[in-house]
C-alpha cells in the first residue's frame, strides 16, 4: 500500500536536520559528550538544551529518519489547518510550553477553540500534559518537535521567539528556569539580550546548591561564549565561571554512603543457616534469618530492613552519579576557562577595543564586574 503525504501541510518546508551522536557541540572549540548524571533528572532543561540543536548543522539523515519524517509529515497533513498551526507555534515555544504562552502567540479564533484542540493532540499522542506542573504540555518526542520546528520558515520563527521573550519578560518572576527561557528565545533573534539574560539565568542558577543547577549554569555562560563582542563580556562570563568553579568544587560527595558496610544482598541472606540435603546446599531461614541485628535492636521486620537496604542502594548510586558529574564538570570548567582566555586576548588586540562605545561596561554587566 503507497500512500502519499497529502499537500495540506500549513506554512511551507523547512530543512530538516537531525541531531548527531552529542548531546551538545560547543562553540568555540570545545566539543563535549554528555556530561553523566542522575537517570532521574535530565540533563538539562528543555530551554537549555534546545539552544545547542537549533545552530548545529543539518546532516545526512538516514533511510530510516527519512522514513519516520515521512510517516510524521502524513500523519501532520492529515491534521486540521488550525492545528497544525498550534502544534507549529508550539514547537517554537519549546519541547515544554505552557498554555499561557502558547495562547498568547495566538489569533483569536484559535484561543477561542485552544482547549478543544490540546484535547485533540494528547488524544493523537502528539503532546501530553505535565503532571508535575499544571496547564504545561509536553511534545512526545524532541524528534516530533524539532521536525516541526524545522516546518516553520525562520522569519516565521524568529518571529515567535521575539513575541514569546516578550511575554515572557512581562510575567517571569526572577527564576533560574525561566531567565533560562528568556535566554532561549533571545538567542534566536538577539545576540546582546542574549548574553544580557543568559548571564542573569547563569547567576540565578549559581545561588542554588544543587550539582545539576550547576550544570545548566555551565551550559549558559558556554553557549553564551560565542555572543561576547567587548572585553567586557568576557570578563562577565570569566567572573562567573570563577564563581561556578568554586561553588562545584565545594559541592560534598558523601563517602560514608560509599562505604556502607555490606550490600542489600547481604542483608537479605543475614544469618541464614544452611543444611545440605543430597548435595545442594538450601538456605533456611531460622528465628534470627529475618532480621539482622541493628533491626532487632530497632524492633524492625524484615521487609523493613530490606526496604532500607533498597534506599540505601540507590543513595550510593546517586552519589556515584554525582561524583563523575561533579569531576567531568571541573574538568569542562577549566577547559570553558582557558577559552575565555583565549578570546580576551583576542578582543583586547583588536582596534574594535579603542572604540569609545565598547570602553564602558553596560549598566547591566556593572554588577558583574
Amino acid at each position: 500500500l503507497r500512500v502519499k503525504a497529502p499537500p495540506t501541510i500549513a506554512h511551507g518546508h523547512g530543512q530538516l536536520s537531525r541531531a548527531g551522536s552529542k548531546v551538545f557541540v560547543i562553540n568555540g572549540g570545545i566539543e563535549s559528550d554528555e556530561l553523566h548524571i542522575n537517570g532521574s533528572r535530565s540533563l538539562l532543561r528543555s530551554h537549555v538544551a534546545e539552544s545547542y540543536a537549533v545552530a548545529r548543522d543539518p546532516k545526512p539523515t538516514s533511510p530510516k529518519s527519512k522514513q519516520l519524517d515521512h510517516l510524521l509529515l502524513i500523519r501532520f497533513g492529515n491534521l486540521q489547518q488550525e492545528i497544525q498551526r498550534i502544534l507549529r507555534k508550539a514547537s517554537v515555544v519549546g519541547v515544554s510550553f505552557s498554555v499561557s504562552v502558547l495562547r498568547n502567540l495566538l489569533s483569536p479564533h484559535l484561543r477561542e477553540h485552544l482547549e478543544e484542540y490540546l484535547e485533540t493532540l494528547v488524544n493523537q499522542k502528539w503532546i501530553y500534559p505535565d503532571l508535575t506542573c499544571s496547564n504545561t504540555f509536553e511534545f512526545v518526542h524532541t524528534y516530533v518537535r524539532q521536525l516541526l520546528y524545522d516546518l516553520t520558515p525562520p522569519s516565521e520563527r524568529n518571529n515567535l521567539h521575539q513575541l514569546t521573550a516578550e511575554y515572557l519578560l512581562q510575567t517571569h518572576s526572577g527564576e533560574a528556569s525561566q531567565l533560562a527561557s528568556i535566554w532561549y528565545h533571545f538567542k534566536q533573534f538577539n545576540p546582546e539580550q542574549a548574553l544580557e539574560y543568559g548571564v542573569r539565568a547563569a547567576s540565578a542558577f549559581l545561588e542554588s546548591e544543587e550539582l545539576y543547577d550547576y550544570v545548566d549554569c555551565f551550559e549558559i555562560l558556554l553557549n553564551n561564549s560565542v555572543c561576547c563582542v567587548t572585553v567586557h563580556d568576557i570578563r562577565v562570563l570569566q567572573h562567573l565561571t570563577k564563581k561556578l568553579d568554586k561553588a562545584v568544587t565545594n559541592v560534598v560527595v558523601q563517602p560514608e554512603v560509599l562505604c556502607r558496610t555490606k550490600g542489600w544482598l547481604w542483608r537479605l541472606f543475614v544469618h541464614r543457616k544452611c543444611i545440605t540435603e543430597n548435595n545442594s546446599t538450601t538456605p533456611r531461614v531460622t528465628s534470627y534469618s529475618a532480621r539482622s541485628n541493628d533491626a532487632i535492636l530497632n524492633n524492625k521486620t524484615a521487609s523493613q530492613v530490606l526496604v532500607q537496604s533498597a534506599a540505601d542502594s540507590v543513595k550510593c548510586a546517586n552519589e556515584l552519579d554525582r561524583g563523575r558529574t561533579r569531576l567531568q564538570l571541573l574538568e569542562k570548567i577549566s577547559l570553558l576557562w582557558r577559552e575565555l582566555d583565549e578570546k580576551y586576548t583576542e578582543l583586547s588586540a583588536s582596534p574594535a577595543s579603542h572604540d569609545q562605545s565598547l570602553s564602558h561596561p553596560k549598566d547591566w554587566q556593572i554588577p558583574f564586574l
